[in-house]
């Protein structure tokens, strides 16, 4: 992923000053969300050292393009996407067609005015890169993109390491939910900075990567708070989340925050499937500058049995699947 990432850092820097600001505020007529919702797909993950790698590959249209993303979350939530299409051969070998690539950089020693926040940056000619599909007999794919080959895991496997009676098994299973949520949050422009207000005279609203859809909205210039509400998410092929997340902060990004999303998370194979379902409640979680700054995220799990547990505020900028995915090259 590092090396996909430096190869597109000329074209992006250059796109960037053309298609929006620092702030993520696109010229008008630009669309402010790109995204098809891919209707089926295939999830792979892969634990590096820095983050957590991730691929999906979108169920095959009716034109022979095949929607694909690949992107990564790192420790401290910087979030990179790519998104395009690809064209395989029988082999899963062939080309993957960027159209747009997204960027969360995390920034905390810096004010939420200063913050670059998400932006997006889209590319007039696809930029192509080579694609190759390996399934291995022991369930996990050999994933090459530019030539960089990696290991991942399937989602299904991932989910179904999860162990909710050890130790871990609650927060691991809360990071899993957790993961899911950084892909929306990194399309929406201008994402964790001031740039936010845009949204003060006009919702954003955005497809899901897979289906359903979420919106974002600023109550006022004096009163700030943001609304994000999610309708049916499904930006990572297993996991459905819904519901809303409000942070009522002032210009300087203090304030609490409050709501319950809900999510079901399912797994395993067709004969054993491994489903999760359960609730975050975001109530007790303070925000300071712009960042989760003290608090504990409230989670509870009715299926496949009840567990309520309370998750540290540092898991926003701590996100990491070790425990349920270890480091693969």
């Amino acid at each position: 992923m590092k090396k996909l990432l430096s190869s597109f850092t000329v074209v992006v820097l250059g796109l960037a000053l053309l298609g929006c600001d620092k702030h993520g505020v696109y010229a008008y007529g630009v669309r402010t969300d790109v995204v098809n919702g891919a209707g089926t797909g295939e999830l792979f993950l892969r634990s590096s050292d820095t983050g957590t790698d991730i691929v999906i590959l979108g169920g095959v249209s009716t034109t022979g393009a095949t929607p694909f993303l690949s992107g990564t979350v790192e420790r401290d939530s910087s979030t990179t996407l790519f998104l395009g299409s690809c064209r395989l051969n029988g082999s899963e070998d062939g080309t993957f067609d960027v159209t747009a690539s997204y960027e969360f950089p995390y920034q905390p020693a810096l004010s939420v005015a200063a913050r670059d926040g998400s932006q997006r940056s889209d590319f007039a000619e696809p930029f192509p890169l080579t694609l190759t599909i390996d399934r291995r007999p022991d369930g996990k794919v050999d994933i090459g993109i530019d030539g960089v080959v990696h290991t991942y895991t399937r989602y299904d496997d991932v989910v179904t390491a999860v162990n909710l009676s050890s130790a871990t098994g609650p927060s691991d299973l809360f990071q899993l939910y957790n993961l899911g949520l950084f892909f929306s949050q990194v399309r929406i422009p201008a994402f964790g900075s001031i740039g936010m207000t845009r949204y003060i005279t006009q919702t954003g609203r955005f497809n899901g990567l897979i289906a359903g859809d979420y919106s974002v909205a600023v109550a006022s210039l004096a009163n700030p708070t943001a609304t994000l509400t999610y309708n049916a998410l499904e930006d990572f092929p297993g996991e459905v989340v819904g519901g809303s997340i409000v942070t009522a902060v002032n210009l300087s990004g203090d304030g609490p925050m409050h709501g319950i999303m809900t999510f079901e998370i399912t797994g395993g194979t067709d004969i054993a499937p491994v489903v999760y379902s359960g609730s975050v409640n975001y109530e007790n979680i303070t925000v300071s500058n712009g960042l989760a700054a003290s608090g504990q995220y409230a989670m509870t799990v009715t299926v496949p049995t009840a567990v309520t547990a309370s998750m540290p505020y540092t898991y926003s900028a701590n996100v990491d699947l070790r425990n349920i995915l270890p480091v693969t090259p």
